[in-house]
């Protein structure tokens, strides 16, 4: 019996609480509602004003704690509806990259965002000694591994744009052509028509002046 409870007090976080935590952070600093057409998200920082999609989330074992009980990682890959020059900044990615990665602290059997764990490395770090000051330096470079992750992502959907716009421009360039050739065919026929029609023209004439001669 004692098992069985040990065991359902030590269940993996669902995705469910994973998605909750999402909604939390992405919501500070900003409007985040949510109805049965998915999210809408207002965000004065970024300018933004229309739809959040999540594209996937994962839950995975997280390979050391640091001390802070942490004992999963998850991830929710989400859209926001932006284009131009907004959606190649680097703010966009840092925000976006800011609330998109999760730590699961067993003890608190919760879920906390990238800067409240950057926070905790932080405050953890011992105040001396060899390796005082390198605590803040992992938590930057946890955090930029999610932004240049992001950017690596956002780098193929581009390619795989880039490609479709060139199958296209490939497909209208054929369309062209194949005008080009059907129109010389129409040329041609008309040609053909007007001349059977002088050649007729001209048969009745003969005929004519032949019957006038007559």
């Amino acid at each position: 019996m004692w098992l069985l409870v040990t065991i359902l007090l030590v269940a993996s976080p669902d995705r469910t609480e994973l998605i909750e935590a999402w909604e939390a952070a992405i919501a500070e600093g900003a409007t985040l509602t949510k109805s049965e057409d998915g999210y809408r998200l207002v965000e004065p920082d970024l300018g933004y004003d229309g739809p959040v999609s999540i594209v996937a989330t994962s839950v995975d074992t997280y390979p050391s704690d640091f001390g802070l009980g942490v004992t999963h990682q998850g991830t929710v890959d989400y859209r926001l509806d932006v284009e131009g020059e907004l959606a190649e900044s680097m703010v966009y990615y840092n925000w976006i990259a800011r609330h998109q990665t999760f730590y699961f602290i067993e003890p608190e059997q919760r879920w906390i965002d990238q800067l409240e764990f950057n926070a905790r490395l932080t405050a953890g770090a011992p105040p001396a000694g060899l390796f005082a000051g390198l605590w803040p330096l992992i938590g930057m470079v946890l955090f930029l591994l999610a932004v240049l992750w992001f950017a690596g992502r956002q780098a193929m959907k581009a390619k795989g744009l880039m490609t479709d716009s060139m199958d296209i421009n490939r497909m209208a360039r054929e369309n062209i052509e194949d005008a080009g050739k059907l129109h010389a065919e129409q040329r041609e026929a008309q040609r053909e028509i007007l001349e059977l029609a002088r050649r007729q023209t001209a048969l009745l004439e003969e005929i004519r002046d032949r019957v006038g001669k007559d």
